[in-house]
């Protein structure tokens, strides 16, 4: 194992020495001062600081003392650097063999975003001791300007992305109270994916009369060290530069070229991400030019903190005419109430997870003119979504002339995303509405002034929102009496819906017992008719015997006899007939009486009597018929 080696970081000369002595005494280390200069020579130490040759870029100058911390970090460790793997003490990483040790938050915060993006400081162990002044970070500040803000989130971010947080016990009992998130980075979080299973990357390139630029921004993405998908969306190019899009074509099969007529660079790299086959998506200006390593290192970004949607990374931007350096900057994680006032997201040149563009909506083709990278950081920001940011120079920003910028267009385009995304300036809006008052802080005499009107502008908003709140009670109110109501109505149906279910069961079972009734009735006739036929046939039988005896008594008498037994077979079958005429009828009454009963009970009751009167008529008529 290498042995330990421990950078002591000083900004300012106070309590130097003291941290020093403290790293020194850790018996077997090899300690190393980074300071500027002047804390070093002060100190009475050798140090080390950024190399004249570093290109450093920063949001802001609050923000140079840790970048050129940083710079001169990797510089110390450059003969041991290697690339991060995972958290220390994770099953990735290796054991760290290097501790970098701050003083102050705001000077590890570029170095925190290395290491945590997995740069050449990936494997140092970073503490930051605290401080009585970093109490203050867990207050809320009333009111600052840009800069203050996005150097105090900076000094946060460090927090809960450094290794270790030492120093003062009651300062960091204060924040943790306060909700401040420290040394938590990683915590729950495993890699994206494993180390060296990169997934494929879509570049997509939109392209509008580039055709000078083009093969240069080309031939330095070749020089990629991962798959990539290299998709150029050409948005109405001309003659000229769809020559020189033909021949790249040609030269390079594998290149995807798509056309479409102009709609404008919003829509071209919208068009891009639905044609992509990557889960990775990169975009980049036909202009500019990515140095060797761009895609490594920010998809070893995403890798390692999947709880971010993009990775964006610091930018040289150069005179397009004569290549000279205009300037470097590095952008800063996504906040919304800074992204009302500048752009301090990025460039659009980042590597995206592509469902969390798809999610945010891509690109805004609304407006041409508008900044397209600025308007999809605030689509993010109102999603929630932020984005984890490599500190190194990754890509060179050409600038042309006419390219899109004063203050009187920024001024347009503030207020067009003030009115897009009126719901999230709602949510941050006196943050927005103070660091509106102050661009540039240049006199002290007007902080007491601006404190009033933001007190008297959170007043009138809290005023609005125990209104708000009232309102609400009293809509809740009405919506329970309203369901109370619908309850009792819903309540009086179902007891009159089961009172009728009740009504009809009893009439249908009062017409069951009817229909039964009848059919007994019915029965008891039959029977009665079945014994009054058996009768007369009995009796038949007997004039029968009768006659016979007579026949064999009077032999004299055997004409007669006959006649009147002829006379008397014929009356015993027409009055047979008559009975059994009688019997069909009676069998079709019953019949009839039956279907008339199963109508009335269809009809429900009020036709029961009917039923009733024919039964007696019919008892009538038996009677008659006995008689």
């Amino acid at each position: 194992m290498s042995p330990r080696r421990i950078a002591v970081v000083c900004t300012e000369e106070a309590g130097g020495r003291e941290r020093l002595a403290l790293a020194r005494a850790d018996g077997g280390a090899e300690v190393g001062l980074i300071a500027p200069p002047e804390i070093a020579a002060a100190l009475g130490e050798e140090g080390r600081w950024a190399p004249a040759d570093a290109e450093l870029a920063m949001p802001d100058e609050a923000f140079r003392a840790s970048v050129e911390a940083r710079a001169a970090l990797v510089d110390w460790l450059r003969p041991g650097r290697a690339a991060r793997t995972g958290r220390p003490g994770s099953e990735e990483s290796a054991e760290a063999a290097i501790e970098v040790r701050f003083g102050d938050s705001g000077a590890a915060w570029a170095a925190c975003l290395d290491a945590r993006s997995g740069g050449a400081l990936g494997t140092a162990r970073i503490s930051i001791e605290l401080a009585e002044r970093d109490g203050l970070l867990g207050e809320a500040p009333g009111i600052e300007s840009l800069p203050e803000r996005i150097f105090r989130l900076a000094r946060l971010a460090a927090l809960r992305d450094a290794d270790q947080i030492a120093g003062d016990a009651a300062v960091k009992a204060r924040l943790a109270s306060r909700g401040v998130s420290m040394a938590s980075s990683g915590e729950g979080a495993a890699p994206a994916w494993p180390s060296g299973q990169t997934p494929l990357v879509s570049v997509v390139i939109p392209h509008k009369d580039h055709g000078a630029y083009l093969p240069a921004c080309l031939e330095s993405l070749r020089r990629q060290e991962a798959r990539l998908e290299i998709i150029v969306v050409d948005d109405g190019s001309g003659a000229e530069s769809l020559a020189v899009l033909e021949g790249l074509e040609r030269a390079e099969p594998s290149l995807r070229v798509i056309r479409q007529a102009n709609a404008g660079p919003g829509a071209a790299r919208n068009r891009g991400v639905q044609e992509a086959s990557g889960e990775l998506v990169l975009f980049v200006d036909a202009d500019d030019l990515v140095r060797p390593g761009l895609v490594v290192r920010l998809a070893e970004a995403l890798r390692l903190l999947p709880r971010a949607s993009a990775a964006t990374c610091a930018f040289r931007r150069f005179d397009g005419a004569t290549g000279a350096t205009v300037d470097h900057y590095c952008p800063v994680e996504l906040d919304a109430a800074s992204l009302f006032i500048e752009n301090v997201g990025g460039d659009v040149c980042a590597l995206h997870r592509r469902e969390a563009l798809l999610r945010a909506g891509g690109f805004g083709t609304r407006f041409h003119w508008l900044p397209e990278d600025w308007n999809l950081w605030l689509r993010y920001a109102g999603l929630g979504q932020t984005t984890c940011v490599v500190p190194e120079v990754l890509f060179d920003y050409r600038v042309l002339p006419g390219s899109r910028s004063g203050s009187s267009r920024h001024r347009r385009v503030t207020a067009l995303f003030a009115q897009e995304h009126a719901g999230l300036l709602r949510e941050h809006a006196l943050e927005v509405y103070a660091m509106q008052d102050i661009p540039r802080r240049e006199t002290q005499g007007a902080v007491p002034e601006l404190v009033r009107r933001v007190r008297e502008m959170a007043a009138e908003r809290q005023a609005d929102l125990d209104k708000l709140h009232g309102e609400i009670g009293g809509l809740r109110a009405e919506i329970a009496r309203q369901q109370g109501l619908r309850e009792q109505e819903v309540g009086g149906l179902r007891a009159e819906v089961l009172r009728q279910h009740e009504l009809r069961e009893r009439e249908r079972a009062a017409a069951v017992e009817q229909l039964q009734a009848a059919e007994r009735r019915a029965q008891e006739i039959a029977a009665q008719r079945q014994a009054d036929l058996d009768k007369l046939h009995g009796e038949i039988d007997g004039l029968r015997a009768e006659i016979l005896r007579q026949h064999t008594l009077r032999e004299s008498e055997g004409a007669a006899s006959a006649a009147r037994l002829q006379e008397a077979e014929q009356r015993a079958q027409a009055i047979s007939a008559q009975r059994q005429a009688d019997l069909d009828k009676l069998h079709g009454e019953i019949h009839g009486l039956r279907a008339e009963i199963l109508r009335q009970h269809a009809l429900r009751g009020e036709e029961s009597a009917r039923a009733a009167a024919a039964v007696q008529a019919l008892g009538s008529e038996l009677a008659r018929l006995r008689r």
